[in-house]
């Protein structure tokens, strides 16, 4: 059994271990009041596109209640105005999609970044658009592999952005950190190059600052992400170190 099927299994479990009528079988009940059924295939779905599954009950609000912690007004209102882009954007999600408009998301670990972009990933599944969610640090990985052990990876993963209508990246500054490389600066190029000229959206999160993106890769890419991106510093202390 592969990792996704295991993941799925998993999640089945969960869900169905927690319902009175499904409980006893681990298996989808007559009559089943909660509705076990759909809850799992939503998750089949979002496990399909990657997104992780801490963040399939995590909705926008969960950005806001947090931000309504915070002491600093300078922060809470720039916050506020974030959640009131993504909502925006959300309210014409398929006008966006479909003109190729994305977030780029940067700012310090655990503002609250990846909570963003996956309920962007989890709005196109509902509204029947194909979404992927990935580390940027795998699809490197694999596709220079791919590309020195001649195995087809980096293939697999251009047609597959290519299939998409919005593509999430996570974490772009760790593989710069990891592997600096014009093997890094290529490959972003070329998807940010693609996702221009087919439409497709991005939504990439970063704890890099817009000012070292521009500095660590070229100014083609940034130019692109500039202008297919709407450019957000997500401010705030470190949301896990703050629930401990």
């Amino acid at each position: 059994m592969d990792l996704k099927s295991k993941l799925i299994l998993k999640y089945k479990y969960e869900i169905t271990d927690k319902c009175p009528s499904c409980k006893a079988l681990h298996e989808f009940a007559e009559g089943c009041q909660n509705n076990c059924r759909k809850i799992v295939e939503q998750g089949i779905e979002y496990i399909n596109a990657g997104i992780p599954t801490k963040y399939f009950n995590l909705s926008l609000e969960a950005f806001k209640d947090y931000t309504k912690k915070s002491t600093a007004v300078s922060i809470i209102q720039k916050r506020n105005e974030i959640y009131t882009s993504i909502q925006q954007y959300l309210n014409d999600l398929e006008k966006n999609l479909n003109l190729g408009k994305g977030f780029l998301l940067f700012g310090n670990f655990g503002t609250g970044k990846s909570t963003l972009s996956m309920n962007i990933a989890k709005a196109c599944i509902a509204l029947d658009k194909k979404v992927k969610v990935r580390e940027f640090s795998e699809m490197v990985s694999a596709a220079q592999s791919g590309v020195e052990l001649g195995t087809g990876e980096e293939i697999d993963i251009f047609q597959e952005f290519l299939s998409c209508d919005a593509y999430c990246i996570e974490n772009l500054d760790w593989v710069y950190q990891k592997n600096n490389s014009d093997y890094v600066s290529m490959f972003l190029d070329n998807l940010v190059s693609l996702a221009f000229k087919y439409n497709i959206a991005l939504i990439i999160t970063s704890n890099m600052s817009d000012k070292d993106i521009k500095k660590n890769f070229n100014e083609h890419i940034y130019s692109l992400l500039h202008e297919n991106c709407q450019v957000l510093d997500v401010p705030g202390e470190d949301i896990r170190l703050k629930k401990k």
